[in-house]
């Protein structure tokens, strides 16, 4: 087993939290072209991290994405 390294990207690893919470918070009540935009930003928020993060949090936002189609499906 390898032992994980830390990216040398140059960022800090860290996402703007509170830019992230409100994000996340307000994704559900967001239209196609809010998220759109959103989703831009997310990617800023996210490009100085290590790829492994970048991908992290890529998936927990289409898990996000998911779960909002599925409330609007019982809508």
């Amino acid at each position: 087993m390898q032992d994980s390294t830390r990216a040398n990207n140059g960022g800090t690893g860290k996402v703007q939290d509170a830019r992230w919470r409100k994000m996340v918070a307000d994704w559900g009540r967001l239209n196609e072209r809010e998220r759109a935009r959103a989703q831009q930003e997310f990617e800023e928020l996210i490009q100085s991290m290590s790829l492994a993060h970048q991908e992290a949090y890529r998936e927990y936002l289409q898990r996000l994405n998911e779960q909002d189609s599925g409330k609007a499906g019982s809508r």
